[in-house]
C-alpha cells in the first residue's frame, strides 16, 4: 500500500514540475501545502485525546513514524539521515499545536463551568473554544489520511530536489510562511520546520 502511494505521488509530481523546475506556482509549494494540512489535522486529533483522556506525546506512534519515514525516504532515494530531523521537527509542531488547543479548551470549560447561565444571554458572552465532539473511532479514521500524507511529503520533497529546487532562498522562506501559517504554531516551531526542510539532500 505505501509503496503505491509513493510510486502514484511520484508520477503526480513529476509530471506536474517542469524539466529545469521553472513555473509560475512555486515547485515548493506542494510541499508547504502538505506540511500546512497535517498540521491542521491536529485540532481534530486533539480534541480525540481530550475527549478520550490520552495524552498528546505518544512516543510509541513516534516511533513508527519515523521508522516508516525513514524506508520512505531510502525507498525514494533521499538521504535518510538527513530527513529525520525535519520529521522530528514536524512531530514537535503537531504536540505545540494539540497542547495549545487542548489549554484553549480547558480554559473555556473552566469559564463555562463557572459562569452565570444570565450572563449567557447575549450569545458573545458565551465561552467560545469548546472542543468538538469526537466519536471513538474517530482517530483511525484519520491516520490513514496522516500515512497518506507523510508518504506523499516524502514524494514532494525528492520530486523538488530532483528538479534542482533546492529549500532555502528568501522567497522560498516567505511563500513558507504564508502557507504555514497555522493557528497555535509558534513561529520557533514553523521556523524549525523549514531549517530542517532545508536540510534535506537526495541520497549520494
Amino acid at each position: 500500500m505505501r509503496r503505491a502511494i509513493l510510486a502514484a505521488g511520484m508520477c503526480l509530481l513529476a509530471a506536474a514540475l517542469p524539466a529545469h523546475g521553472k513555473t509560475e506556482k512555486s515547485p515548493h509549494q506542494d510541499t508547504y501545502q502538505l506540511i500546512a494540512e497535517r498540521l491542521e489535522m491536529m485540532q481534530e486529533i486533539a480534541a480525540w485525546k481530550r475527549a478520550n483522556e490520552t495524552p498528546v506525546e505518544d512516543r510509541a506512534r513516534e516511533k513508527i513514524v519515523l521508522d516508516t519515514a525513514r524506508s520512505d525516504a531510502q525507498e525514494l532515494g533521499l538521504d535518510s539521515t538527513s530527513v529525520m530531523p525535519f520529521v522530528q521537527e514536524q512531530m514537535n509542531a503537531a504536540k505545540e499545536v494539540q497542547r495549545c488547543w487542548t489549554k484553549r479548551w480547558d480554559e473555556a470549560d473552566e469559564k463555562a463551568a463557572t459562569a452565570v447561565k444570565s450572563e449567557w444571554a447575549d450569545p458573545e458572552e458565551k465561552p467560545r473554544g469548546l472542543a468538538p465532539e469526537m466519536p471513538l473511532d474517530h482517530l483511525e479514521q484519520v491516520r490513514p489520511r496522516l500515512l497518506t500524507i507523510n508518504a506523499m511529503l516524502m514524494t514532494t520533497i525528492k520530486a523538488t530536489l530532483s528538479a534542482g529546487a533546492d529549500y532555502g532562498d528568501a522567497e522560498d522562506l516567505m511563500a513558507f510562511d504564508r502557507t504555514i501559517a497555522i493557528d497555535c504554531l509558534s513561529r520557533a516551531r514553523r521556523n524549525g520546520i523549514y531549517k530542517a526542510l532545508t536540510l534535506i539532500e537526495l541520497a549520494k
